[in-house]
Protein backbone atom coordinates (compact mmCIF):
# COMPACT_ATOMS: atom_id res chain seq x y z
CA UNK A 1 0.00 0.00 0.00
CA UNK A 2 1.32 3.43 -0.97
CA UNK A 3 0.59 6.26 1.45
CA UNK A 4 0.37 9.71 -0.13
CA UNK A 5 1.50 12.21 2.45
CA UNK A 6 1.49 15.97 2.79
CA UNK A 7 5.05 17.26 2.46
CA UNK A 8 4.33 20.98 2.83
CA UNK A 9 1.60 23.39 3.81
CA UNK A 10 1.33 27.19 3.98
CA UNK A 11 -1.39 29.47 5.35
CA UNK A 12 -1.44 33.25 5.09
CA UNK A 13 -4.08 35.69 6.24
CA UNK A 14 -3.92 39.48 6.45
CA UNK A 15 -4.83 42.82 4.97
CA UNK A 16 -3.24 46.14 4.13
CA UNK A 17 -4.13 47.21 7.66
CA UNK A 18 -2.63 44.32 9.62
CA UNK A 19 0.54 42.25 9.56
CA UNK A 20 -0.18 38.94 7.84
CA UNK A 21 -0.39 35.77 9.91
CA UNK A 22 1.72 33.02 8.32
CA UNK A 23 1.87 29.37 9.36
CA UNK A 24 3.86 26.88 7.34
CA UNK A 25 5.18 23.39 7.70
CA UNK A 26 7.61 21.24 5.78
CA UNK A 27 8.28 17.54 6.10
CA UNK A 28 11.65 15.95 5.71
CA UNK A 29 12.55 12.52 6.98
CA UNK A 30 15.01 13.90 9.52
CA UNK A 31 12.86 16.46 11.32
CA UNK A 32 9.48 17.83 10.23
CA UNK A 33 9.07 21.42 11.33
CA UNK A 34 6.42 24.08 11.65
CA UNK A 35 6.86 27.83 11.61
CA UNK A 36 4.25 30.39 12.54
CA UNK A 37 4.67 34.16 12.69
CA UNK A 38 6.35 33.91 16.10
CA UNK A 39 7.86 30.42 16.53
CA UNK A 40 9.75 27.65 14.78
CA UNK A 41 9.46 24.15 16.18
CA UNK A 42 10.60 20.68 15.22
CA UNK A 43 8.07 17.89 15.67
CA UNK A 44 8.11 14.11 15.33
CA UNK A 45 6.62 12.28 12.35
CA UNK A 46 3.54 11.08 14.25
CA UNK A 47 2.60 14.64 15.19
CA UNK A 48 3.22 15.78 11.58
CA UNK A 49 0.79 13.17 10.26
CA UNK A 50 -1.81 14.04 12.90
CA UNK A 51 -1.61 17.76 12.04
CA UNK A 52 -1.71 17.29 8.27
CA UNK A 53 -4.52 14.73 8.45
CA UNK A 54 -6.58 17.17 10.53
CA UNK A 55 -5.89 19.96 8.00
CA UNK A 56 -6.99 17.72 5.11
CA UNK A 57 -10.24 16.90 6.91
CA UNK A 58 -10.93 20.57 7.58
CA UNK A 59 -10.58 21.58 3.91
CA UNK A 60 -12.01 18.50 2.18
CA UNK A 61 -15.27 20.24 1.17
CA UNK A 62 -13.85 23.65 0.34
CA UNK A 63 -14.19 25.38 -3.01
CA UNK A 64 -10.93 26.61 -4.51
CA UNK A 65 -11.91 30.28 -4.30
CA UNK A 66 -14.04 32.51 -2.05
CA UNK A 67 -14.37 36.09 -3.27
CA UNK A 68 -16.68 38.89 -2.12
CA UNK A 69 -16.47 41.51 -4.90
CA UNK A 70 -18.39 44.07 -2.84
CA UNK A 71 -15.42 44.61 -0.48
CA UNK A 72 -12.17 45.87 -1.98
CA UNK A 73 -9.72 46.21 0.91
CA UNK A 74 -10.58 43.67 3.57
CA UNK A 75 -9.05 40.34 4.52
CA UNK A 76 -7.22 38.15 2.02
CA UNK A 77 -6.18 34.58 2.76
CA UNK A 78 -4.71 31.47 1.15
CA UNK A 79 -3.96 27.88 2.10
CA UNK A 80 -1.93 25.32 0.18
CA UNK A 81 -1.22 21.63 0.72
CA UNK A 82 1.50 19.89 -1.32
CA UNK A 83 1.66 16.09 -1.42
CA UNK A 84 4.59 13.76 -2.01
CA UNK A 85 3.17 12.79 -5.43
CA UNK A 86 3.43 16.51 -6.48
CA UNK A 87 -0.33 17.00 -6.25
CA UNK A 88 -1.38 20.35 -4.80
CA UNK A 89 -4.54 21.74 -3.25
CA UNK A 90 -4.77 25.53 -3.23
CA UNK A 91 -7.52 27.64 -1.71
CA UNK A 92 -7.83 31.42 -1.53
CA UNK A 93 -10.26 34.10 -0.60
CA UNK A 94 -10.95 37.77 -0.23
CA UNK A 95 -13.53 38.79 2.36
CA UNK A 96 -15.42 35.53 1.96
CA UNK A 97 -14.78 32.26 3.80
CA UNK A 98 -15.71 28.56 3.91
CA UNK A 99 -18.41 27.55 6.40
CA UNK A 100 -15.89 26.05 8.84
CA UNK A 101 -13.44 28.97 8.62
CA UNK A 102 -13.46 29.74 12.36
CA UNK A 103 -12.72 26.11 13.23
CA UNK A 104 -9.91 26.00 10.63
CA UNK A 105 -8.24 29.24 11.75
CA UNK A 106 -8.54 28.33 15.41
CA UNK A 107 -6.67 25.10 14.67
CA UNK A 108 -4.00 26.32 12.27
CA UNK A 109 -3.11 29.58 13.99
CA UNK A 110 -2.22 27.68 17.16
CA UNK A 111 -0.02 25.05 15.50
CA UNK A 112 3.52 25.55 16.65
CA UNK A 113 2.73 27.62 19.70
Amino acid sequence: MVIIAVVRFRYTCGSVWQKPKVVSGIYNSIEPNITNSDNHITIDCDKWYAITNKLQKLVKNWDSEYINPAILDGLQWSFELVFDDDRQLYFKGSNKFPDNWNKFTKYIEHIGE
